[in-house]
């Protein structure tokens, strides 16, 4: 909601300079966390121990900040943005990698609701203090919003060392099979971040201007992205939980689970339509054409619904199995900028739908179908 507004008041080419800072946040935090996130979620519960937590940290820190300069570096150059929105983007994937391996360790020890705020910290306080920063009389920027992203992510990786010195163990030495596990998770979750900032960045260069994909942006957020963050909450549970409970449930139990999940996306569909509808009605005008709202709320029926392939996925399958899949669902990623690139479709907002719901559904069905061989593998070995 604060960024609903916050488009208005920035206008579509500051808002659309400011999603490109937005949304190149988690994809350098994927990057940096190679996924060790989630394997020591799974190796934590496993052996009863948050030993690994803290030296896994300070490297991901480390690679936060490196990779954080590499596309600092990268968005001055090709859309030449300001010192400030160059040094936010250099410095806060660190400190969001404090917070989000903070809310990992909260997970393990089933303090769900706790780790979902952690989590979504730096964005939760980055939208109150855009919401402060939109109630003073002055102009508003595309730095106000940058800098509510650079505040947030202090404040969110205050809480994350809080949350790692009252939950860890002690201190233990960086471990290669959790980073030979994260890889795999690592790779599996980098098409959806990516995605989600390559649809604008290819939108903005493509059009050669920064207004298309803040447009285009506008309605991603009041459609996609409240899908997007209940399959995250969603996700909280759904991994430490489908670890224990693939210990106890038949073969045939997981299985019919895995194709629910399919099922759901009718119906998820329509109520994702629905509300915008209603709230493009009564509260926002996101320029967003009928086909292309729709199209957008398949894509987020299918983010909620990766979620139970995703869990199943992480929780049953050899590192072997993990990376293959996640090695071919980069598929989808080629298929966004073919898409985006190659489609003879004038308006941004319905190009950007197409390609996006193409990709998405490409990386669903890969995960789909790999879950469904994994839970086969098991049953063979039982």
């Amino acid at each position: 909601m604060a960024e609903l507004i916050f488009s208005r008041r920035a206008g579509m080419s500051g808002f659309g300079e400011y999603q490109l800072v937005r949304q190149a946040i988690p994809l350098i935090l994927l990057i940096s966390l190679i996924g060790v996130d989630q394997s020591l979620i799974r190796v934590s519960i496993e052996s009863g121990s948050t030993s690994r937590f803290v030296p896994h940290t300070k490297a991901a820190a480390i690679l936060g900040l490196a990779w954080g300069a590499i596309a600092g570096f990268a968005l001055h150059k090709f859309f030449r943005t300001d010192p400030l929105t160059t040094a936010t983007v250099t410095f806060a994937p660190a400190l969001v990698a404090v917070s989000e391996l903070g809310a990992a360790v909260l997970r393990v020890n089933r303090k769900y609701a706790a780790s979902a705020v952690l989590q979504q910290g730096y964005r939760l306080c980055a939208a109150l203090i855009l919401l402060g920063s939109m109630a003073l009389p002055n102009a508003t920027s595309s730095s106000d919003g940058v800098i509510a992203l650079a505040i947030g992510s202090s404040i969110a990786c205050a809480c994350g060392c809080l949350a790692l010195i009252k939950n860890s163990h002690t201190h233990s030495s960086l471990s290669r099979h959790v980073y030979t596990m994260g890889l795999g998770f690592a790779v599996s979750g980098l098409p959806f971040a990516a995605i989600d900032w390559l649809d604008q960045a290819l939108l903005s260069w493509k059009f050669n201007n920064l207004a298309a994909g803040g447009q285009y942006a506008t309605s991603k957020l009041c459609i996609v992205y409240p899908a997007i963050t209940l399959a995250s909450v969603l996700g909280f549970t759904a991994l430490p939980e489908a670890v224990r409970l693939s210990k106890t449930m038949s073969s045939h139990a997981l299985k019919k689970t895995n194709i629910l999940s399919l099922l759901a996306l009718i119906p998820l569909t329509l109520i994702f339509y629905i509300v915008f509808l209603m709230s493009d009605r009564f509260l926002f005008d996101t320029q967003a054409s009928p086909t292309a709202a729709l199209l957008l709320a398949a894509t987020g029926s299918i983010r909620v619904a990766y979620v139970v392939p995703s869990a199943l996925l992480g929780s049953i399958s050899s590192s072997r199995r993990l990376m293959r899949t996640s090695t071919l669902s980069l598929g989808s990623i080629a298929i966004l900028a073919a898409s985006i690139l190659l489609l003879p479709i004038e308006d941004s907002v319905m190009l950007g739908a197409a390609s996006l719901l193409f990709a998405t559904f490409f990386r669903y069905l890969v995960a789909l179908v790999s879950t469904h061989r994994a839970i086969g593998e098991v049953q063979t070995r039982e």
